[in-house]
């Protein structure tokens, strides 16, 4: 699917590329090879959205990826650099990654998550998952639970604006804030269309005053 197909994976390439280099550049030199191949791989099983354990699919990649390059004859400890930075790459799966070169992978996944690109992701997996665009009569999800397997917009506050403070390398932060702060104003300009910024603003103000 759109989300994760090879242009996303060559997407996460060039993002690992670059929080290569300014890691680097700040004296933390991390494999290129792991990060190379771990980006390339990281998605190379694919499961329906929602239909499957949470990081099944990460599991399931490193598995296979294992498979791949063992076949390939790559060295032990560069498959195992891998299959360790695809594993814990995962949002839903909850893991940490615990070398330089899982740190990256998994911040060069998390940031097409967020952006231009990140928006365009949410709209084509919230159409995949047959959701609504955004809850009808609280949008802006004051004071409710919010479900972005049922409306979409949920998404953003429910997983997206989280991701800047969950990265792992410090050239991860700075990328995410920058790209969250367009998801930020995206939602914005959303409410606003539809009426329902000054109501969430409203309502948000009661409920500090309460």
């Amino acid at each position: 699917p759109p989300p994760h197909d090879a242009a996303h994976l060559a997407r996460v390439v060039v993002n690992a590329r670059r929080l290569a280099d300014a890691e680097e550049c700040s004296g933390r030199p991390a494999n290129r090879t792991i990060i190379e191949l771990a980006a390339w791989l990281h998605d190379v099983v694919m499961l329906p959205k929602g239909q499957a354990a949470p990081g099944e699919a990460a599991r399931r990649s490193a598995d296979e990826a294992r498979s791949i390059l063992t076949a390939l004859g790559v060295d032990q400890a560069t498959i195992h650099g891998v299959c360790h930075a695809v594993l814990v790459h995962s949002f839903s799966g909850g893991l940490t990654p615990e070398t330089p070169e899982a740190r990256i992978v998994q911040d060069a996944d998390r940031l097409d998550a967020l952006g231009a690109i990140g928006i365009a992701r949410l709209w084509v997996t919230g159409a995949e998952m047959h959701s609504l665009l955004y809850h009808p009569t609280n949008p802006a999800g004051v004071d409710r639970e919010l479900d972005d397997r049922v409306w979409a917009l949920d998404h953003i506050e429910r997983k997206l604006l989280k991701l800047p403070e969950m990265m792992q390398t410090e050239a991860g932060r700075v990328e995410a804030e920058r790209r969250a702060a367009y998801v930020r104003d995206h939602r914005a300009q959303i409410l606003s269309e539809i009426g329902s910024d000054r109501d969430a603003a409203g309502a948000v103000d009661r409920v500090r005053r309460a």
